[in-house]
């Protein structure tokens, strides 16, 4: 069972169905406390919004000690878009916040012909892809890392330099992009990397 960190920032619903059509058993946690259930096997972090605010929500609703406290354990935790930078040291979003710092880095604005990377973008993975090399998923955001320490994917074309589209550091998994809204071969990759982290679904 997969556990969906809701802290107020994410569109739950968009996951759960995305899971549901995997296979994939989930629940909503709206705890920290709800982790511990022995049928949590996995926690994904998700995220839309700012990081200031998103950040706040975290702390204040004590999900950022359990979240350390999860990953340190080396249990699978899997982060998307805004969830997948909160994982990182800091942002420049909204001034200069503090995130999880399970990732090195530093969550910059985006610095291509765009203020937004907005639509579809072509991933090269660096190691154990979970998706064929140069599948296109849909991105939406103003921010991103560019820092490579925990690259294990990443997107750049003309008009843009290369940034971290998938960021992984054990069973720790992160994707700028959103895979629960790139169709088929988002669901796909989804699949995959949540297998990979919990060992297999029956």
């Amino acid at each position: 069972m997969i556990g969906i960190v809701d802290y107020g920032a994410g569109n739950l619903a968009n996951l759960e169905r995305a899971l549901a059509r995997i296979g994939v058993p989930s629940r909503v946690l709206t705890s920290p406390e709800e982790s511990g259930s022995q049928d949590i096997t996995g926690l994904i972090l998700p995220g839309i919004g700012s990081f200031g605010s998103a950040a706040r929500s975290l702390e204040g609703s004590g999900w950022s000690s359990r979240l350390l406290e999860w990953a340190g354990s080396g249990l699978p935790l899997i982060g998307i878009c805004l969830g997948m930078q909160l994982m990182f040291e800091r942002s420049l979003e909204d001034g200069d916040n503090r995130g999880l710092g399970i990732f090195r880095g530093v969550v910059e604005p985006f610095k291509g012909s765009r203020v937004i990377h907005m639509g579809w973008d072509r991933v090269r993975w660096l190691h154990s892809p979970p998706a064929q090399d140069g599948e296109a998923f849909y991105f939406v955001h103003r921010y991103c890392c560019y820092r490579m320490d925990d690259a294990w994917g990443v997107c750049g074309s003309p008009g843009h330099p290369e940034f971290l589209a998938a960021a992984r550091r054990g069973s720790t998994m992160g994707f700028q992009f959103h895979p629960e809204r790139s169709g088929p071969k988002g669901l796909d990759l989804l699949r995959n990397a949540i297998r990979e982290v919990t060992g297999g679904w029956s």
